[in-house]
C-alpha cells in the first residue's frame, strides 16, 4: 500500500494592499494590470492576455452563480413540463 504524505502549505501575508471598487461598471484595461504592484514586469501583450483571463474567469463565476441562485429560488416549487413524457395527439 502507498504511503499518502500531506503537505501543509504556508501562506504569507503580502504587503500589496489595495482597495476594491465594487461600483466599478467597465473593464479593467491592460494599463491597468501593468500599473498594478507586482505586475510592472509584463509586457503589453503578457497584460492584454492576464485582462482576457479576468474577463473570462468574471463570466464563469456570474454564470454559476446565476445558476445556483436559479436553482435555489427554484426549491419546493412545482414545475409543470410543457410536454408530458408522451406527446398529445391532436384529435381527427
Amino acid at each position: 500500500m502507498e504511503k499518502i504524505e500531506t503537505k501543509i502549505l504556508e501562506f504569507k501575508k503580502t504587503e500589496i494592499d489595495e482597495t476594491i471598487d465594487w461600483t466599478r461598471t467597465n473593464d479593467v484595461t491592460a494599463e491597468e494590470v501593468r500599473l498594478t504592484k507586482g505586475m510592472e514586469h509584463l509586457t503589453q501583450g503578457q497584460a492584454e492576455e492576464v485582462t482576457q483571463f479576468i474577463k473570462t474567469f468574471a463570466m464563469l463565476l456570474n454564470t454559476l452563480i446565476e445558476k445556483q441562485t436559479k436553482e435555489e429560488n427554484n426549491i419546493g416549487a412545482k414545475v409543470i413540463p410543457l410536454y408530458g413524457e408522451e406527446q398529445i395527439k391532436k384529435a381527427a
